[in-house]
């Protein structure tokens, strides 16, 4: 079969989940006893995934559970919403050469920890990109005011103020 490409998988209508791993059935929490083949796919797919907006300009009020990618020629401020959900997660790809800044907001003060490093808490404090194609993942592990930073920067460092 060189060279050839399979680009659809076939349809297996009357295979069980439980026919083929029953051992790891109990493990799986969300799926049905009897849950086939494509269910558990499209779990799997899913699962974990938040949607990117691609930001133009040069602000962005942020929601949770959402990734941007920043893609101007100036600094773009991205700033975290004041109702902010435990668990909740915030992604940052920088694409432009401009950069980009995480504002913070006075009321709730918020803050972002990296590492052993934190950000002054509300609106006076900051972190930004220090390098154009600079990233990081941030979740909430305080309701509405402290983040902490999953991924690290690609460059040097970030400039945490």
């Amino acid at each position: 079969m060189a060279g050839k490409k399979i680009s659809i998988l076939p349809a297996i209508p009357s295979c069980q989940l439980t026919d083929l791993i029953p051992e790891v059935q109990p493990a799986l929490a969300g799926i049905t006893y009897k849950a086939t083949l494509q269910q558990l796919l499209t779990l799997f797919q899913s699962a974990g995934t938040i949607p990117y907006t691609e930001v133009l300009g040069v602000s962005q009020l942020m929601a949770p559970n959402n990734g941007y990618i920043t893609s101007n020629a100036g600094l773009v401020t991205l700033t975290l919403p004041t109702v902010i959900p435990i668990g909740a997660r915030f992604e940052i790809c920088g694409k432009g050469v401009g950069g980009w800044r995480i504002a913070q907001q006075a009321v709730p003060a918020q803050q972002i920890q990296i590492g052993s490093l934190s950000t002054t808490a509300g609106a006076a404090g900051s972190v930004s990109s220090a390098n154009q194609w600079d990233s990081l993942i941030l979740v909430c592990v305080t309701a509405n005011t402290l983040l902490v930073s999953l991924g690290s920067p690609q460059s040097a460092g970030l400039i945490i103020v």
